[in-house]
């Protein structure tokens, strides 16, 4: 009586520990269990989405990584690489930013239309693939694009009228 008396003082309940560590010794044996059918490949498995607000204060959710989706047994990553992805719209301008490491400026190739942008970068070491949906049309001639230390960013002015797809130089 005494022991039970101590361990409701305590606020413990030593039955509750044991079950408590029954289940993370099995969530510990189904996490390595998962770690090990990933595979052993040197890519970082990478999964993740970026959310914003649109226009109308609808949520738009983006994924991006590796993987398409929650690690699946088996499922292998792709080789390409899907860059994170942030649009800030001002005034007339919208601007896309792409987070591209372990590229240099010579190996970003950038199309763009009234309504997307293609983004793809490709060294030795790693490649990025990405077309994105811009949330507003934009006029394709008047990009321009700066990379500087893993960080692409391509400016825009919103479109008043239509535009040619156009192949966008990098600076």
């Amino acid at each position: 009586m005494a022991k039970d008396s101590r361990k409701k003082a305590e606020g413990i309940n030593l039955d509750d520990l044991s079950s408590l560590n029954a289940f993370m010794a099995k969530f510990i044996r189904e996490i390595n269990q998962s770690l090990n059918n990933m595979g052993s490949g040197r890519e970082p498995l990478i999964y993740g989405v970026n959310m914003r607000i649109g226009e109308g204060g609808e949520p738009i959710i983006e994924k991006f990584g590796t993987i398409q989706g929650p690690q699946q047994q088996g499922q292998q990553p792709s080789a390409e690489r899907e860059p994170l992805i942030d649009i800030i719209e001002r005034d007339n301008e919208l601007t896309v930013i792409a987070e591209v490491p372990g590229i240099n400026r010579d190996e970003i190739k950038i199309e763009a239309d009234q309504s997307t942008m293609r983004v793809d970068a490709k060294s030795t070491i790693r490649s990025y693939h990405k077309v994105i949906r811009l949330p507003k049309l934009v006029d394709p001639n008047s990009a321009s694009a700066k990379y500087n230390n893993g960080v692409l960013e391509v400016n825009f002015r919103i479109a008043t009228t239509g535009g040619k797809p156009k192949t966008i130089p990098v600076s």
